[in-house]
């Protein structure tokens, strides 16, 4: 929750009971963050990696989703995401994940 420069690399984030990893913006905006050559698979209920903005005025912003494998999710492979009117997820880049066998779609953006 309102993290910046932050990094995730080279990490196994399987068999949870919810999602895999998750970026957020509720305590303050999330940017300039790196997930990169992690491998999220097996989580049972939600997305293996989901940006998401739920508080107007912060914003998920200029983060890199790069070089992961996320598959066999219980929701999206990769979500970004603004539930609300009003949020920011803007300027993310998401490129070179291998993304398959997910509940929903591979790289969902809404």
């Amino acid at each position: 929750m309102g993290v910046q420069d932050s990094t995730i690399v080279d990490n196994q984030v399987v068999n949870n009971m919810d999602g895999g990893l998750y970026l957020t913006d509720e305590t303050a905006p999330s940017f300039n963050d790196v997930i990169s050559g992690n491998t999220v698979s097996n989580n049972k209920v939600d997305c293996g990696i989901t940006i998401a903005a739920h508080v107007a005025g912060h914003g998920d912003y200029r983060n890199t989703i790069t070089n992961n494998v996320s598959e066999n999710n219980g929701a999206a492979g990769i979500l970004i995401a603004t539930p609300t009117p009003g949020d920011t997820d803007s300027w993310n880049t998401v490129s070179n994940n291998r993304v398959i066998g997910n509940d929903h779609g591979g790289i969902v953006m809404h």
